[in-house]
């Protein structure tokens, strides 16, 4: 089941964006460019996983993750990882 945040953004918002960002096209700024990068944002800030960013953004997961790449943005932190290891070794110790 794929779940996914919704929410809106004030259109006068996103044409205030546009213009503060002086982009070379008025129409190149989506509201999916916000959500993604709002994401991106709270993830490398370690505001949320990397599974509630991804929702965020409105993709799935492996989409986010090259995403994450693109941009430069760990998408492991040492404390994700050390979990991950620790949900291993729980595994195969039964």
């Amino acid at each position: 089941m794929k779940s996914t945040a919704r929410f809106s953004v004030d259109p006068r918002l996103l044409r205030s964006a546009r213009r503060d960002l002086r982009l070379q096209r008025t129409n190149s700024l989506t509201e999916s460019d916000i959500c993604l990068d709002l994401a991106c944002a709270l993830l490398a800030r370690g505001q949320v996983s990397k599974l509630v960013a991804a929702r965020v953004a409105g993709v799935e997961l492996f989409e986010f993750d090259s995403e994450l790449e693109r941009r430069n943005i760990p998408s492991c932190t040492a404390e994700s990882l050390a979990e991950d290891m620790d949900s291993i070794r729980t595994l195969f110790q039964r």
